[in-house]
Order: structure tokens, then C-alpha cells, then sequence
């Protein structure tokens, strides 16, 4: 009886992936999505969904194969319809979808449409949509729903453009470096070099979508985002870096040709400062002008206190750029530059 003690304390305990039970291998479509599914001329994959995946392995008794790297979103997912795999890791839920496949309680992260211009190039000007019209605009052949997305864009902002399509984001870029193409379409991963964001836009949350009625694979893989979520809260603000923004600031077409014409001219501007405003301006012990520059100034705080201490409000608005603000994979909502000029009382610190 002792001896049987001791073995049983000495005896490991299950891991996932460790127990008596056949590891399960689902076939995954892994079609070709710029930042979320990639695999390399050498056959290494990588991506914000295969590490989701890789994760998910941690936690279950599973593998997984890879499959349809040459196929797009939609031939992927007739694929999974079809039984031909068992899951897509990253696929947008629509009404018709929802008919025909099941997906996760909660999305793994989220997709917009992103479009760019050369660095330098100021004939677009963002939310200037008379600038957009005529357009010659590169896009990803198996790009649909980033393609789809920027066609009603354009309807519903009132410019023509045409479209040339291209395999590669490495095309894609050369072609607008190249002048070839006046504006580029793509999800908002696309890694960027010397260019503009002129605009991002329509974000949608992403999910991991099972064949209708798998029961048993939807289970397995929402008890695994559970844990992947209490065992990491931020994992899935991993890839949250590399989700552009516009990084040009965004100027009147006065303002850039004065800010031009200034600059040929080499012109030295006299800016007027208050040398008893410490520490924001100040004389330094050897009598010269420094100090800390805020800009820009950021409110936060509790919302409604924020609203109420706003005395005055201009009625001149202006927005331009675009881009996303939220916590972690959700609840993401679209914001802009400008907005009214206000008069607040807030504490600087």
C-alpha cells in the first residue's frame, strides 16, 4: 500500500497534448493573407493567425496541417464548406456566412482596408475626394474583400478610379514607387516604405469559422481562447503594432504652399515665448530660451467629466487622416485628425 503511494506521487501529471487520447489534426485553409497567414519561398509560415494557432496547440490536443496557400478567402472557405478542411483562422462573419459555417464565440482580431500613396505625393489630398477621382489604383489580384470594400468606398465618396491588379505586395509597392500606380489598396498589415496613409477604413472583426454543425472543433477551439485569454489578456495585442495609421500631418492647400514657398526661401521665423512659464518655457541658467513642448495635447479621462468641462466649442470642424483606436482585438472604432477647436479646463502632468 506504501509502495503504491509512492508511486502514485511520483507519477506526472497530464499536460495538455500529453494524454491518452489520439491527437486530433485539423486541416487548416491557410490562404494567402498579408500579415495574418504568410509562408516563405523555404515553406516557414508566420503570421498574427498561425502564432493564434500555434497557441492553441499549447492548449489542446492538436496539430494542425496546412493547406490552400494558393487558394483566396473565397475558395477557401467552398473548401470548408465542402469538408475539404476543417477550419479558416481568419475569415469575416457575414449573414451569408453565417449560413454556412459556424465561428467562435469571440473574434481573434479584426481587418481594414488600407489606402497609401507615394511619400511626396500631394495631389491626393485626404478627405478631399474630388482629388481621388480619375485615380489609377493598385490592388491585390486575390485581394476580394479589400477590393470589394474600397469599390463602395468609392461609391459612397463620389470618385472614379481604376483598378490594376497585382500578385504580389511586393508588386503592389514597386508599382507605386515606380509611379506606375497613383494609390495603393490593401489590409492594413501591409508593411509600408516611403508612402502615405491616405486612409483607413472599413474595420471589421475577424473570427476563426468551423464547417456548420462541428460541434466538437467549434468546442475545442473556444475552451482554447478562453485560456489563451486568462493566461495572456494582451496576446491578442500582439500584432496591434503593425496596424498603420496615417503618419503624414495633413495641411490646407494654403498651408502646404505657404510651408513650401517658406521653405525655398530658407526663411527664418521669429516665434514670440514667455520666459516666466516654467517648465513649459524658461530662460536656462546660461540665458537661454528652452522648456517642454506638449503636442499634442491629450484629454482623457472619465468621459462625461471630459464633455462637461468644455466651455466653448468653434463651429468651423475639420477632419482629415484616418485611423483606429480601441483596446486589444475589439472594440475598435475609427477617428480622425481635426475636429472644432475647443476651450477646456484640463490639468497638465
Amino acid at each position: 500500500m506504501l509502495l503504491a503511494a509512492l508511486l502514485g506521487f511520483a507519477m506526472p501529471t497530464s499536460a495538455a497534448g500529453s494524454d491518452d487520447t489520439p491527437r486530433r489534426t485539423l486541416r487548416v485553409g491557410f490562404y494567402t493573407y498579408t500579415g495574418y497567414h504568410v509562408m516563405d519561398e523555404d515553406g516557414h509560415r508566420s503570421g498574427y493567425s498561425y502564432e493564434v494557432l500555434q497557441r492553441i496547440a499549447q492548449h489542446e490536443n492538436v496539430q494542425f496541417e496546412y493547406l490552400a496557400y494558393d487558394c483566396d478567402a473565397n475558395e477557401a472557405a467552398d473548401m470548408l464548406e465542402r469538408g475539404e478542411i476543417d477550419l479558416l483562422p481568419t475569415l469575416r462573419k457575414t449573414d451569408e456566412r453565417a449560413e454556412r459555417f459556424d465561428f467562435s464565440n469571440e473574434p481573434i482580431s479584426n481587418v481594414a482596408t488600407m489606402l497609401t500613396v507615394k511619400a511626396g505625393n500631394r495631389s491626393i489630398v485626404a478627405g478631399n475626394y474630388d482629388t481621388f477621382d480619375g485615380m489609377v489604383v493598385g490592388m491585390s489580384r486575390s485581394g476580394n474583400g479589400r477590393n470589394e470594400s474600397f469599390k463602395a468606398y468609392a461609391e459612397k465618396n463620389g470618385f472614379t478610379y481604376t483598378p490594376v491588379y497585382f500578385d504580389t505586395d511586393e508588386e503592389l509597392s514597386a508599382a507605386l514607387r515606380g509611379g506606375t500606380i497613383t494609390a495603393a489598396v490593401s489590409n492594413r498589415m501591409r508593411q509600408t516604405s516611403n508612402e502615405w496613409v491616405i486612409d483607413t477604413f472599413d474595420n471589421e472583426d475577424v473570427y476563426i469559422a468551423v464547417r456548420k454543425g462541428d460541434a466538437s472543433t467549434l468546442r475545442l477551439v473556444n475552451d482554447a481562447l478562453i485560456r489563451m485569454d486568462r493566461d495572456d489578456p494582451t496576446l491578442f495585442d500582439k500584432y496591434n503594432k503593425n496596424i498603420h495609421t496615417s503618419n503624414k500631418l495633413y495641411l490646407t492647400a494654403a498651408e502646404e504652399n505657404y510651408i513650401t514657398a517658406h521653405n525655398a526661401a530658407d526663411k527664418e521665423f521669429t516665434v514670440l515665448a514667455n520666459p516666466d512659464r516654467y517648465p513649459y518655457s524658461y530662460l536656462d541658467k546660461d540665458g537661454k530660451l528652452t522648456g517642454k513642448i506638449f503636442s499634442p495635447i491629450v484629454l482623457t479621462g472619465y468621459v462625461p467629466d471630459l464633455l462637461k468641462s468644455i466651455t466653448m466649442m468653434s463651429g468651423d470642424v475639420k477632419l482629415a487622416g484616418g485611423g483606429f483606436c480601441g483596446k486589444g482585438y475589439k472594440e475598435w472604432v475609427k477617428v480622425s485628425d481635426g475636429g472644432p477647436y475647443i476651450k477646456a479646463k484640463i490639468r497638465l502632468g
